[in-house]
């Protein structure tokens, strides 16, 4: 009797251990680099319902200001350069997009930022329900989040090409799941 108890709290938690572990984990395929998923919504994983057809994907990237089509994405690479155009509201800013697919539900919080080495330059951005759009090839994008760069007083006409920067952009999707990227990128464009 005390040998089938064992053997059932062994089972247990071997169990337990199991569903823990494919619950833990999150691959990601795509762009992976520096990318951190959290989830406190429901379980990634439900025993006995079948799993999406298309594997979870999520890529930051830019686009070319107000070219809103998969077109006009490029993704955003650990180290590539990142260009500092001036927008239409007249401040200095860097263009962010993503592309995602079977990630993400509506509607979405966007949160962003950028700092730049050796400068007290920065910059930051919160957006809330937001929505992707088809891309017409299979995958949701979102473009045109304007990351503003603040330049420190006096800094013109040095600006900040050629520094480098740190990128943190993070999306939180309505069933509570948090995707977040990290990119280094140098800076070039500007004043």
């Amino acid at each position: 009797m005390q040998v089938l108890t064992s053997m059932k709290l062994l089972q247990t938690r071997v169990a337990l251990t199991f569903a823990l572990l494919v619950v833990g984990c999150d691959v990601q395929q795509g762009s992976s680099d520096n990318v951190q998923t959290q989830t406190n919504g429901p379980a990634d994983v439900v025993q006995g319902e079948s799993q999406p057809s298309t594997p979870p994907f999520f890529e930051l990237g830019r686009n070319v200001t107000g070219k809103n089509t998969p077109k006009y994405y490029t993704p955003i690479n650990e180290g590539d350069e990142l260009e500092v155009e001036l927008g239409p509201q007249g401040l200095w800013m860097v263009v962010l997009a993503f592309k995602t697919q079977a990630m993400l539900s509506a509607p979405l919080f966007l949160s962003g930022s950028i700092e730049v080495e050796d400068h007290e330059a920065f910059g930051s951005m919160k957006l809330k329900k937001q929505k992707v759009f088809p891309g017409g090839d299979g995958f949701d994008y979102y473009y045109n989040f304007w990351l503003v760069v603040k330049l420190p007083t006096g800094s013109f006409p040095y600006g900040v090409s050629g520094n480098k920067a740190s990128i943190n952009f993070e999306v939180q999707s309505n069933d509570g799941s948090v995707h977040q990227l990290i990119r280094s990128v140098t800076l070039i464009g500007g004043p």
